[in-house]
């Protein structure tokens, strides 16, 4: 939400950003409730993020009907009316805007280590068997039971060693145990976080107004990384605004913009990592081939980098 009464504005957190615009409220549950967008007088089709922020002279929003009722009906939802940036008098000028920032995520919580998955898989299953008093020290790890609570008495009717007879309470695959066993863990969170996501936003401008002719002409490149690995937006935007006096009462204008997005990354899917083990493994045996799951239970538990395959 802005400073303009009416107007609400609905911000995109991925690495592409924009947003969407709400004018006057919603006035239907299933149409479109997009304003129009006019760019110096034409009614504008594309995205507002094939537009270069650093080209922008002035936004107007239009709420009421009567100052929108010149763009007919495609106007119900409000107009949002952008003036580009045109030359001044003067000697010509050149801009730069750079800008460059890092992102960083302070503490992701999501993902267990080895010590509180474990824990948590024991307090799962003793939820599952309606936390029965009886059964509260079964799922613990042996080497660590209450004083109270003997070896014989927690091992019950099995039979073997304790550490593997608790792995296999829990209810742990495989591949967890061999990985367990063998001091082996994966540290999702730095795998599948970008520690320091990069943005670059850089403009040159060049502009100007002699006796006949105005000219504004940019170029700019976007580079944003987004916080889960393989999240990444890049864009190059050009504008030229040309306009040419011709006679006392004739001018001829050129308005030209152009945009080059590349949007071909896959980001990693944080849900699949959320829910993953810090004893799964990414890859096969032959370390090349990722496996379709960390800890090969396909129906709970997917390889977060599948998506990007």
């Amino acid at each position: 939400r802005g400073n303009t009464p009416g107007l609400d504005v609905s911000n995109n957190a991925s690495p592409r950003g924009g947003g969407s615009f709400l004018i006057r409220g919603r006035a239907s549950l299933t149409a479109s409730t997009s304003p129009l967008i006019v760019v110096d007088g034409v009614i504008y089709p594309g995205s507002l993020n094939d537009i270069n922020p650093n080209d922008i002279e002035t936004v107007d929003v239009l709420k009421d009907a009567s100052s929108a009722a010149v763009f007919g009906a495609r106007s119900a939802n409000g107009v949002i009316l952008v003036t580009t940036k045109k030359g001044k008098s003067g000697k010509p000028q050149i801009t730069l805007n750079s800008n460059f920032a890092m992102n960083k995520v302070g503490k992701f919580n999501h993902i267990l280590n080895s010590d509180d998955f474990l824990k948590w898989r024991g307090d799962v299953l003793w939820s599952m068997n309606g936390h029965d008093p009886a059964k509260k020290y079964t799922f613990y790890d042996p080497r660590n039971l209450p004083s109270d609570v003997s070896m014989t008495q927690w091992l019950g009717s099995d039979k073997g060693d304790p550490v593997d007879v608790w792995l296999n309470r829990i209810k742990l695959f495989p591949v967890e145990i061999a990985n367990y066993k063998a001091g082996r863990t994966t540290d999702w969170e730095n795998i599948l976080i970008n520690d320091n996501a990069v943005q670059q936003d850089h403009t040159i401008g060049i502009s100007g107004n002699t006796a006949n002719t105005n000219y504004y002409m940019s170029l700019g490149y976007l580079s944003n990384e987004g916080l889960s690995v393989g999240d990444l937006f890049k864009t190059v935007r050009a504008r030229v605004n040309l306009e040419n006096k011709i006679t006392k009462f004739l001018s001829v204008g050129l308005n030209i913009q152009f945009a080059n997005r590349d949007e071909s990354s896959i980001p990693i899917d944080l849900g699949n990592a959320i829910r993953t083990t810090p004893f799964g493994q990414l890859y096969q045996d032959d370390g090349v081939t990722l496996r379709q799951s960390t800890n090969d239970d396909v129906g709970n538990n997917t390889n977060p980098f599948l998506d990007q395959v």
